[in-house]
């Protein structure tokens, strides 16, 4: 299939890169303007980086570096990415200006940057030689491009799981200490307070930044409240992958007993809302009144009833609208040469399977077949990434390599 972006209104499809390339969708500007992905034919450490202007009428990819990590800030106009590896250093992090200029930064990079929502600033990870310890997280100032070590360098060996993540506000970052086996918040100042129990890799923050869903060490769901620093148990029964609601006043969380796999639904004190089969990930509606997970294809629930109101059989990949109530997912159509060979142990690869793309608007249960993309017989089920203006669906597969979209992988902060 490789890598497609779907104008939603018109179900105009146009192609990033072939299924013969190894393709990354990294992520879109904060205005929905811009997209960036990384894609290469060979097996080099270094990619291609290209730039889609989605104002155009027709989208126009252009090659702008070679290099890893790209992530544009949030009004489009800068993109910071990894260049210049060297074997004993790492990677250079470099930052691209809209004119073409570039800056290189004295800090090596050890992990994507992560901007922070105003586009103040930019916090990426990078390798230290201090005893005991093998990372720390730099702080960017891009008004004076001063940088400079935020917290404590610590033992890590992790991957980008472990933050730094943005509060919404552009107050603070969270990151997981390894070697504490906690979470802490900091502030651009250097303000440093940990989370007072023991949490696991997940973070999630509030739509208003005032506080943070994670899961303690021994699953229990937690929230920490920014404001007073403390942390209270939401959820005792071990769960994962906590997901806010937009509006913020509620929290989706996938949890197991035995071989049953549930969805709960909790208020922000605590109260459970609605519980039903299924697993996630959790996926909101932009309104917060429905709730899509995976059970015998894409299962919809009205939050406010607790009652499923569409099921999309067979259906993968659900994702919603950043504007309205639609869910976009994903069908396998027909194929042809893709059945796997007595004694083989995969599916043939010079065949073609179909991948049927559409819409479902939630309140009406209107559907709607936006587009039909082929793919390779090997590859997963595509991922779907909307442009946060709602007018462009980016969808990639990468046979074998785990999930080919960066936007994807970082929503919300929940994993890395």
């Amino acid at each position: 299939m490789g890598g497609w972006l779907i104008e939603a209104a018109s179900g105009r499809s146009f192609p990033l890169w072939d299924p013969a390339e190894a393709g990354r969708i990294e992520n879109f500007s904060g205005d929905g303007r811009w997209l960036t992905y990384t894609k290469s034919a060979g097996g080099g450490l270094s990619t291609g980086i290209v730039v889609v202007d989605l104002s155009e009428n027709q989208p126009k990819p252009a090659k702008v570096a070679e290099g890893v990590w790209p992530r544009l800030g949030p009004d489009g106009t800068r993109l910071a990415f990894g260049a210049g590896f060297e074997a004993q250093r790492g990677w250079r992090m470099d930052v691209r200006e809209a004119d073409g200029t570039v800056r290189s930064l004295e800090r090596r990079a050890g992990s994507p940057a992560r901007w922070s929502p105003d586009g103040r600033w930019f916090a990426y990870r990078t390798a230290v030689t201090t005893p005991g310890a093998d990372m720390a997280i730099i702080l960017v100032d891009t008004q004076t491009w001063a940088s400079r070590i935020l917290g404590d360098v610590y033992s890590c060996s992790c991957d980008g799981s472990y933050g730094p993540f943005w509060s919404p506000d552009s107050r603070w970052l969270v990151y997981r200490f390894a070697a504490e086996r906690r979470g802490f918040v900091v502030s651009p100042a250097g303000v440093r307070r940990p989370i007072d129990q023991g949490t696991q890799r997940v973070f999630q923050w509030s739509p208003d930044g005032t506080a943070l869903l994670t899961e303690g060490s021994n699953r229990h769901l937690l929230l920490y409240d920014v404001g007073d620093g403390t942390t209270r148990v939401l959820a005792t029964i071990a769960g994962s992958a906590p997901v806010w609601s937009p509006d913020g006043n509620k929290a989706g969380y996938e949890w197991s007993d035995g071989p049953r796999q549930s969805v709960s639904v909790l208020s922000r004190e605590g109260r459970e809302l609605m519980a039903v089969p299924g697993s996630g990930p959790v996926e909101w509606s932009a309104d917060s009144a429905f709730l899509a997970v995976m059970d015998g294809g894409v299962a919809v629930y009205r939050v406010a009833t607790g009652a499923r109101e569409h099921l999309l059989s067979d259906a993968v990949s659900p994702a919603w609208s950043p504007k309205t109530p639609t869910v976009a997912y994903v069908r396998k159509g027909s194929e042809d040469g893709c059945a796997r060979r007595p004694g083989a142990l995969s599916e043939a690869t010079a065949g073609r399977r179909l991948w049927e793309v559409s819409l479902l608007e939630a309140p009406s249960g209107s559907e709607r077949l936006l587009a039909t993309l082929a793919g390779g017989c090997r590859g997963d089920a595509p991922v779907i990434t909307w442009s946060p203006d709602g007018r462009f669906i980016a969808l990639c597969d990468t046979p074998g390599l785990g999930l080919c979209s960066s936007e994807a992988n970082e929503s919300g902060g929940r994993v890395g």
